[in-house]
């Protein structure tokens, strides 16, 4: 995560030391090939100042939204689904009157 000051390495409880270091690389590419010109900082899971706070919950919503509109998508697509079945099986009843 990066704002305009700083790139977040976030460390979650769980987190094995190969993919920390793996971030804090990445991180440090970002930082160098993309000329961010900014900071870098380890945050631990836990300890997270207010600003990475609100980026990891801006994050968990938009997911939460993501799910929803992925949830919806199969609901319409079962109810298309289901609404051809009946329209073929009313033309169906609507040929043999």
């Amino acid at each position: 995560m990066h704002t305009a000051t700083c790139v977040y390495i976030w460390q979650g409880e769980q987190c094995p030391a190969v993919m920390v270091t793996d971030a804090h690389h990445l991180a440090a590419q970002l930082v160098r090939y993309e000329a961010l010109g900014v900071g870098m900082q380890h945050v631990l899971a836990g300890q997270e100042p207010e600003e990475v706070k609100g980026m990891l919950q801006a994050a968990t919503e938009t997911a939460q939204r993501a799910q929803r509109g992925a949830d919806a998508k199969k609901v319409a697509a079962e109810v298309e689904k289901r609404m051809a079945a009946y329209d073929a099986a009313y033309k169906v009843c609507w040929l043999c009157v």
